[in-house]
């Protein structure tokens, strides 16, 4: 990340029944019609009843032949594609119409097709037939419930399917139990717990488990922090094809963690996992051609890569980003587009971003000065841990910047952002504390 505030530095596809292709073969050919006519005509005055395809033909006229048959084999496409589509969609109500006699009869694979059937039209009908499937002992039904759940939202319905898809053996359903246990999704939050699911998983060869076990033992999450043990099971994670452990491989190898300093190495990892559509690893190799690490220093790549990773919902790509726009970094400055960004990023919970935004507030720089949410934002990316923000928020209490003044507010902001390495703060503090001697 560029940095935690610019206070310092400004610091499965369904087929589609509205086809184009069926107009434009018989518009083309209507064209065509017309350009023979023109071509033909004076000919035809001469002699109306002469053949002229058998004619053309005859002199070896081969293009003059051509072009009378265009006609012919567009409208022989035309009434193809024609009939093509419309059986389409009539396959698509017969299976409908099929699976809807099949569920009658109880079959709870049917149950499952048409639960698939109404996910993208109507998410209720497509649970309620899942539901039914799983009930009946599909377990596709199970695992695609507890995907529905979690992208829904609801924390105990996808904790009770995961638990449920988990109990099938399914290693990446044993991951997501995993997974909700690490963040307290729909329960309390155990890490030991956490851990022994992950290594279960992993050892069911799934490479997710194998990237979120090496993350544990990286930050010491349910475990004793062991660098040499969270490489090996990202490298694991690596051989099966994991995107995430290739990006987090890639920053070990970029900051020395766990193994030695290896740039070209990293920028290796981080390309094999942009090209697998991973949009952290877009964030990070983006971030490496800004400052010009293990590659050559390129500004208009970064902002493209940010600016893709950014479309896939990044939320630090959008960060980074904002903070181009802001300062015309690879790209014309425009301070809005810089607020639009660092709101999203907000609205995604990236503390940074609310931090951003809060001086944007604070000082009107592309969107109108507003004090009172400036404030909220600051406190908001406090909460969250953003040293930044505690900072800010101290220097509000010091000054009465859209809260009254109150020195020993700021001093305890002061200490939290010290406390966090912030620079800054730390000065702040030393002069805060030397006044009120």
């Amino acid at each position: 990340m560029i940095g935690n505030s610019f206070d310092v530095s400004f610091n499965r596809a369904r087929w589609d029944v509205k086809t184009d292709y069926i107009p434009v073969v018989s518009t083309i050919t209507n064209i065509i019609n017309i350009f023979e006519k023109a071509i033909f005509s004076c000919k035809s005055a001469l002699d109306e009843e002469k053949d002229y395809y058998v004619s053309y033909l005859n002199e070896k006229r081969y293009l003059c032949c051509f072009l009378l048959l265009i006609p012919v084999i567009g409208n022989i496409v035309f009434y193809a594609l024609n009939w093509f589509v419309s059986r389409k969609v009539a396959n698509l109500e017969d299976e409908k119409e099929r699976l809807e006699n099949l569920v009658l009869f109880g079959n709870a694979d049917a149950m499952h097709k048409l639960g698939e059937h109404y996910e993208k039209m109507d998410i209720s009908q497509s649970l309620y037939w899942h539901k039914q499937a799983a009930l009946r002992g599909s377990i596709d039904a199970v695992h695609r419930l507890s995907s529905l759940y979690k992208k829904e939202g609801e924390e105990q319905p996808c904790l009770e399917w995961t638990f449920r898809a988990a109990c099938t053996g399914c290693p990446s359903e044993v991951n997501r139990l995993a997974d909700c246990y690490q963040y307290g999704i729909g329960i309390a939050k155990d890490l030991k717990k956490a851990v022994s699911l992950y290594r279960k998983a992993a050892d069911r060869g799934d490479p997710a488990a194998m990237n979120n076990l090496g993350l544990c033992y990286q930050d010491g999450i349910g475990v004793e922090e062991n660098l040499k043990k969270a490489v090996s099971f990202y490298r694991k994670a690596v051989d099966r094809g994991d995107p995430a452990a290739a990006t987090n491989l890639g920053f070990c190898y970029q900051k020395g963690i766990g193994v030695e300093k290896d740039l070209a190495e990293a920028i290796h990892l981080y390309r094999e996992a942009v090209d697998c559509g991973y949009p952290v690893a877009m964030y990070s190799l983006g971030y490496c051609y800004q400052d010009g690490i293990g590659v050559e220093k390129n500004l208009k790549k970064a902002v493209s890569l940010y600016q893709t990773a950014a479309d896939l919902g990044d939320s630090n790509a959008m960060y980074n980003l904002g903070i181009c726009y802001q300062n015309g970094v690879g790209v014309k400055e425009d301070r809005k587009k810089a607020v639009s960004l660092y709101q999203t990023a907000a609205d995604l919970g990236d503390a940074a971003a609310m931090n951003n935004l809060g001086i944007c507030y604070e000082n009107g720089v592309g969107i109108e000065k507003n004090l009172d949410e400036a404030i909220r934002l600051y406190r908001e990316a406090a909460d969250l841990g953003d040293a930044g923000a505690m900072n800010n928020l101290g220097f509000c209490f010091e000054n009465g910047i859209g809260v009254d003044v109150d020195l020993n507010e700021a001093l305890a902001m002061y200490k939290k952002a010290a406390l966090n390495n912030h620079l800054g703060a730390q000065k702040a503090l030393w002069r805060l504390e030397e006044t009120m001697e």
